[in-house]
């Protein structure tokens, strides 16, 4: 008994941390920062923090609201191909 729910992407980031030793392959993405963002509709989501320079993350980050976006990544060995990843800005 599942339904199909439209979620609107909008949340707020409830923890993150800042990745500074990429997967084999993306080296030249780091740093970067992942969030944990819970949505308005209630689902936890992972995604990768746009718009803030990693170095100057803290913990105010915590509570902010964000709006979920999307990116197509390239595959690596490990995958069957181009993956899309949740990206997260903030909110204006």
């Amino acid at each position: 008994d599942m339904d199909i729910v439209e979620l609107g992407g909008k949340g707020k980031i409830q923890t993150f941390t800042t990745v500074y030793v990429a997967p084999e392959g993306r080296q030249g993405e780091c740093p970067y920062i992942i969030v944990l963002v819970e949505l308005d509709e209630g689902p936890w989501i992972m995604g990768n923090l746009i718009d803030i320079d990693p170095s100057e993350a803290t913990m105010e980050l915590i509570g902010r609201r964000v709006k979920m976006g999307r990116k197509v990544f390239p595959g690596d060995k490990y995958s069957a191909g181009d993956g899309a990843r949740p990206l997260f800005s903030f909110e204006t």
